[in-house]
Formats: C-alpha cells, sequence, structure tokens
C-alpha cells in the first residue's frame, strides 16, 4: 500500500469524514491551494498552519490539513489528490495500530493512494546483517553481499535468499573494491548465467558504483543474456550514474549511464538518493555531471532506493515537478545507524 500524506486529526475528524472530504478534493493544485488560503509565496508555509482546501471550482472548504515538517504546497495538493476516493478500510488498513474510534486531535495518521501507484516495493537484505527486515508491503527482495565476483555473491546470498520476501533478486557489485566491475567479471557473470548458477533468483541488480573503462560492450552482452533467460534486470547507481569509472573519470561515467538508460533489455534503473545512509531526507546531488533529464526518455521503470517509505511521496513529486518523470516504486536501503 502506497502512503502519499500524512495527516494530523483534529476537532471532529473521523474516517468516514476524512474519507469524504477528501473525495471533493481530485484534481486539486497547489495554485488553487495557494489561492483559496491567501498564500502569496507558496514557498513559505508554516508548520502548524491549517490549510483549508477546497473543490477544484475553488469554492467551498472540503477538507482541512495541518502543515507537517519538510511539507511543501506541490507534495501536499499531489498526496491529497491521490489519496481522494480512498475509503474508510482503505484508511483503516493503512493504520492498523490505531482505532478509528478512538481518534485522538493531534494524533497522525497515513493516508494511502485510491489505487496502487507502485508496481513494486523492494528492499535491500545485506547478506552480513541478519537484522534487515523486509520492508512492510514489499514485493521484491534483493540479497545484497557487495561482491561483483558472481561465485562470491552467490554464495554468501544463500542463506540470505531463504528469508527474503516476494520475488528473489540477487545483488552484483556494490560501493568498494570488492564490488568492482572489469570486463573479466562481467564475463564471469555470463559464464554464471549460462550455467544455471543463478537459478532460484527471479532477477539480477548490478549494482554498479565501481568499474574500468569503456565496459558498455560488456554491460549489454550482460543484460541481454539475462533477459534471455528469463531473469528481471535491474541496475542501481550512485545518485543519477556510477561515482567511480575509469578512477573516477566523469565522462567514462557518464558515458555508461547513457547506455544504460538506452538498454531496452534493463527493467528497472534504481538511482540511490543517499551517500552515507545517515541522511535525513532524499539527496538529488547528481554524481559526475549526469543531469538527472537524461532519465525522460528511458524505457525503464524509475525506482529509487531511499532510507525511509515516507520519503518517497518526496522523490516522486520531485521528479515529476522538475523532469515529468513518473516514477514506478522504490527499493529500500536500510538505515545506517
Amino acid at each position: 500500500m502506497l502512503i502519499v500524506l500524512k495527516y494530523t486529526i483534529l476537532s471532529g475528524d473521523s474516517y468516514t469524514r476524512i474519507s469524504t472530504d477528501l473525495a471533493k478534493c481530485t484534481g486539486i493544485t497547489y495554485q488553487q491551494i495557494a489561492s483559496f488560503n491567501h498564500i502569496t509565496d507558496p514557498g513559505k508555509i508554516k508548520v502548524g498552519e491549517v490549510l483549508k482546501i477546497p473543490d477544484t471550482a475553488g469554492q467551498d472548504t472540503h477538507f482541512r490539513y495541518t502543515v507537517r515538517p519538510g511539507n511543501t504546497l506541490s507534495e501536499i495538493a499531489d498526496g491529497i489528490d491521490k489519496a481522494a476516493g480512498v475509503t474508510v478500510e482503505d484508511i483503516q488498513k493503512a493504520n492498523p495500530q490505531i482505532s478509528p474510534a478512538n481518534l485522538q486531535v493531534g494524533q497522525v495518521i497515513a493516508l494511502p493512494s485510491k489505487e496502487s501507484q507502485l508496481s513494486t516495493i523492494g528492499y535491500w537484505a545485506r547478506t552480513w546483517d541478519t537484522s534487515d527486515a523486509p520492508t512492510p508491503g514489499a514485493t521484491m527482495g534483493l540479497a545484497f553481499s557487495g561482491w561483483a565476483d558472481p561465485a562470491i555473491a552467490i554464495a554468501d546470498s544463500k542463506q540470505t535468499k531463504a528469508s527474503l520476501k516476494g520475488a528473489e533478486l540477487i545483488g552484483i557489485g556494490g560501493g568498494n573494491a570488492n564490488g568492482k566491475y572489469t570486463a573479466d567479471v562481467l564475463a564471469q557473470i555470463n559464464s554464471k548465467l549460462h550455467g544455471a548458477n543463478f537459478a532460484g533468483y527471479q532477477g539480477i541488480a548490478f549494482d554498479i558504483g565501481i568499474g574500468d573503462a569503456n565496459l558498455q560492450q560488456d554491460f549489454k552482452s550482460a543484460f541481454s543474456l539475462a533477459k534471455s533467460l528469463d531473469y528481471q534486470v535491474i541496475v542501481s547507481v550512485s545518485h543519477s550514474a556510477p561515482y567511480d569509472i575509469d578512477n573516477g573519470n566523469p565522462n567514462e561515467s557518464n558515458a555508461l549511464m547513457k547506455s544504460i538508460l538506452a538498454d531496452p533489455n534493463v527493467d528497472i534503473i534504481s538511482p540511490m538518493l543517499y551517500s552515507s545512509g545517515h541522511e535525513s531526507g532524499n539527496d538529488y546531488t547528481p554524481t559526475n555531471g549526469t543531469p538527472w533529464t537524461d532519465y525522460q526518455n528511458t524505457q525503464a521503470a524509475i525506482m529509487p532506493s531511499i532510507l525511509d517509505p515516507d520519503w518517497y511521496a518526496d522523490a516522486e513529486s520531485y521528479f515529476r515537478t522538475h523532469f515529468n518523470i513518473a516514477l514506478k516504486g522504490y527499493i529500500i536501503w536500510p538505515r545506517s545507524s
């Protein structure tokens, strides 16, 4: 279930009232909200301010929303539009820990989308940390060892695979020397594919952070072979592109990323919107000068890797508003403690 907004309970609220009021706000825009609330600068809204949400004709107040930290008018309008049409049962399912008969003023509940906006919710399961729990609602689990050597990755992922939830995928590659891609490593991956060594997995996630130069054709070969054998192909990169190709050569990084974005055998591209794992929100900084506009024409589904499911709404709004890119889901990386 996709959560599109966090709502603060106000006096007189009930799930029925919330559902009914939301239904009248379908198609609302942030400009209409700004106008109705006499907001001259949409970039300046105050946490705790209660906004009156009109219908799309800009008439009566149909919904009230309390601004939360980090909210923007665009995010609020988008969340309200997506939640318009949810039923009482939908709200109950999104908040199983809350008694609808005992709502408290100031209590925060989750508002789900009226329909599934995601094709996939995934999570990275680190092979060295058994505490990595499946993300609620996950339809895909990715065993991640950090190794590019496929033999080591397969061996290290064996135990983790047994506990994956949803479709089971194996990650190849990583962000340090163990995860470095070379022509030889990609040839080994092809050999393991031919030898059915990935049997039991539904897909392969190529985590490309470090690699040699001029690997475009080698990756194309591996992607093509994996698809021909009915594996789903995912590529994950640091922000908008691999961060260390040919010892940090941005031209090589950009060239490889353009090849990945144009490859018809890549099903999902997952830009990692974090670096350290300690971030307090998504980091949209491009890598090595590769602009997000390069993602606009890819046929692959864009599913960012993020640290918190609650941050997906912000990512969805960011990519749609700035680049007209529709995201298709997300993958959770365990946040660093």
